[in-house]
């Protein structure tokens, strides 16, 4: 909801707690591709960045229903890097 406001410093407060507690490693990766998200939103590539490669890292040998995520991350990564 705050995101669809326009409100991404106060969405990626709501985020930041995810994948942390014990039970919810399953919310780490999106968690990553939120904030990623955002982040790209309010123009910081490098933190944007990050929190993809995190994904990937965290994704590499994910389910194949999974993977076409992981290639669009990989394929903002590489946009992000050119500047883009």
């Amino acid at each position: 909801m705050l995101l669809r406001l326009g409100r991404e410093r106060e969405a990626m407060h709501s985020y930041a707690p995810l994948g942390f507690l014990w039970g919810d490693a399953g919310l780490l990766a999106p968690r990553h591709l939120r904030l990623a998200g955002i982040h790209e939103r309010l123009g910081d590539r490098a933190r944007a960045m990050h929190h993809y490669r995190r994904l990937v890292t965290i994704w590499r040998d994910c389910d194949p229903e999974l993977r076409p995520i992981v290639q669009d991350v990989e394929r903002r990564i590489a946009r992000l890097a050119r500047g883009g």
